[in-house]
């Protein structure tokens, strides 16, 4: 060690003893994520609420990045604590924030403040967090869901996937006996028969308009000329391309490899050729401005 390196007080190795630098699989239990969790619904503040659960607020980050049962639980969280922040947008509005003026070091007078701007963005999102169904329905019953998520439940508050309202708990959510959640449900009104038979009329897909004149090969609109042609019709430009990809001998060039031609024209001039017939249409190259009519053949000597 250099003679001017000063020793370390503590043991590299001990370093990773520290929880916060732990993974967080290792150190952010269900047990931890619903204290954090309460303590967010307190105060709708992330770092005093992580420091409360005993973790790094990274490592709450890290979990709700990697998450989507935990993000969906936060975002619950921040909206049952939306009327903390109501109350605090309130009293600004009305009190404003009282501020110290320091001037040379020393506070020499105190000045009162109105600004919420921050706030009213905030609150702003959690407008747009109530758009989602399984949020507002965590929210609105925040404790209960948050028991079950505690639990192991990861879809603590679900939704009907018909009308996005709220499902009773199963009986297993109510400490009564396992139930399975998580998967996808109806509420009573969806789950009647009129219901699913209205919803099976909606998925049925409407039967296409006959064709007048069909494609002999494929059965469908190639011969229309005001056609939108798509992957099914023989005659569709990507199909074309693809058959010719596909006859293109090994080793000859391709049209990305013709010196002095745009790939798109040679491209242009060799599916012509080839659909026609052409010997050798792989040499096909546009010809000079205004002779149409014939074909023009790269050198393959010059090559």
């Amino acid at each position: 060690m250099h003679a001017n390196t000063p020793a370390l007080t503590h043991p590299i190795a001990a370093l990773a003893d520290d929880p916060a630098d732990l993974a967080p699989q290792a150190v952010f239990t269900r047990e931890r994520q619903v204290a954090f969790l309460h303590a967010l619904a307190g105060s709708g503040a992330v770092r005093p609420s992580a420091a409360q659960a005993g973790i790094s607020y990274r490592t709450a980050y890290r979990e709700r990045r990697a998450s989507p049962a935990f993000r969906r639980a936060w975002d619950a969280a921040l909206l049952s604590a939306r009327a903390l922040h109501e109350d605090v947008l309130a009293s600004r509005a009305i009190d404003g924030v009282e501020e110290e003026v320091w001037y040379h070091g020393e506070v020499v007078a105190t000045r009162r403040r109105y600004d919420a701007r921050l706030l009213l963005a905030h609150l702003a999102r959690l407008d747009r967090l109530t758009e989602d169904a399984r949020l507002r329905a965590f929210a609105e019953d925040y404790e209960g869901a948050l028991e079950r998520f505690a639990a192991g439940i990861d879809d603590p508050a679900p939704v009907c996937d018909e009308c996005g309202e709220a499902l009773a708990p199963a009986p297993g959510e109510r400490g009564e006996g396992p139930a399975d959640v998580s998967s996808p449900g109806l509420c009573d009104r969806c789950d009647r028969p009129a219901a699913a038979s209205r919803r099976k009329k909606a998925a049925a897909p409407a039967p296409a308009p006959a064709i007048e004149n069909p494609c002999p090969d494929c059965g469908g609109r190639c011969l229309d000329e005001d056609a939108a042609l798509t992957k099914k019709d023989c005659m569709w430009l990507g199909n074309r391309l693809a058959r010719m990809e596909a006859a293109r001998p090994e080793g000859v060039r391709n049209q990305f490899q013709f010196p002095g031609h745009a790939a798109g024209d040679v491209e242009s001039e060799q599916l012509a050729a080839f659909e026609e017939g052409v010997e050798e249409w792989w040499l096909v190259v546009p010809g000079p401005d205004g002779e149409d009519g014939q074909w023009h053949f790269a050198d393959p000597e010059r090559w």
